[in-house]
């Protein structure tokens, strides 16, 4: 198998408060199951869903810098794994940006 087809096959999944998220090497969303507990979760919803997918991301780069290691320079595998830094869970915030706000700059 090719190192681009293993690559292709990375994928990894984070899942908490009835959400489930499965992403690619790339960290794209690839797959995502919501239980009922999950769709009561409201306006942290989304949230959730994006903290999960940055979590399973770093994951499925770090397995793929993995898959490189035995073929690229020790260096570019040190830098690739110094870019990528554990996912640190955001602070609690009290701000509610559920509004949605517009506004222009003036000519």
């Amino acid at each position: 198998m090719t190192v681009l087809a293993q690559l292709s096959t990375v994928t990894a999944s984070a899942a908490a408060d009835g959400v489930e998220v499965r992403v690619n090497v790339e960290g794209r969303l690839v797959g995502l199951s919501l239980t009922p507990e999950a769709l009561a979760l409201g306006q942290k919803l989304a949230d959730t869903i994006v903290r999960l997918t940055e979590e399973a991301s770093a994951t499925a780069l770090n397995e793929g810098i993995e898959i490189l290691a035995p073929h690229v320079a020790t260096e570019l595998t040190d830098e690739l794994r110094a870019l990528t830094l554990p996912v640190v869970p955001p602070q609690a915030s009290e701000e509610n940006y559920s509004t949605v706000e517009t506004w222009a700059v003036p000519r």
